[in-house]
């Protein structure tokens, strides 16, 4: 393609095998280049007491399957736990932009308009706020993608932070990786 495309995965990567979000990811990176844009909404189960029940409870409703004897491959959402391991993933994958915060850092940030804080705020809310915050760190937002050599490109725009990030990603709270390597 010649014109930029956004491929937008919504919580859906994590139900495929890590070996076929591979191949996806990479298929994205080479046939669309400088023109892709991908941004995943997805869960981050970590590795603390939180992300082992959620884990757990995946498991009993059938999400998680343990890999087979004849197969390795696990899940994307069980081999990709943290947010570090999606912006490694994408930047293994062709993309060498990569950008991403927990949704916490996301509400608190710009990345969600002041309008859409206000309108969720109307909301009612869950009745422990510090299950609310559990909730939203074992979540993230990633925006990735390749650049075409310059500050000014499409993917070096999306993927900053601080006050000109078109997408409200702040550098305190927020993780970027650029890859240097060849693709």
């Amino acid at each position: 393609p010649n014109v930029p495309t956004l491929f937008l995965f919504e919580c859906v990567l994590m139900y495929l095998p890590e070996s076929s979000v591979i191949s996806l990811l990479r298929g994205i990176s080479s046939v669309c280049g400088p023109n892709a844009i991908v941004a995943m909404y997805n869960p981050v189960l970590g590795n603390d007491g939180f992300g082992r029940v959620m884990e757990q409870h995946l498991t009993r409703a059938g999400v998680v399957v343990p890999p087979t004897m004849d197969s390795n491959d696990q899940l994307f959402l069980t081999a990709c736990r943290t947010i570090d391991s999606h912006l490694d993933h994408l930047t293994s994958c062709g993309f060498d932009i990569a950008i991403g915060c927990d949704m916490l850092a996301a509400y608190d940030t710009a990345v969600i308009g002041s309008a859409q804080r206000a309108r969720a705020n109307t909301v009612e809310m869950l009745d422990e706020i510090e299950e609310w915050v559990l909730i939203m760190r074992h979540y993230c937002f990633v925006v990735a993608g390749i650049t075409a050599g310059s500050e000014t490109d499409l993917a070096s725009h999306l993927c900053s932070a601080g006050d000109h990030s078109p997408l409200g990603f702040v550098s305190t709270k927020s993780v970027i990786i650029r890859s240097t390597s060849e693709r």
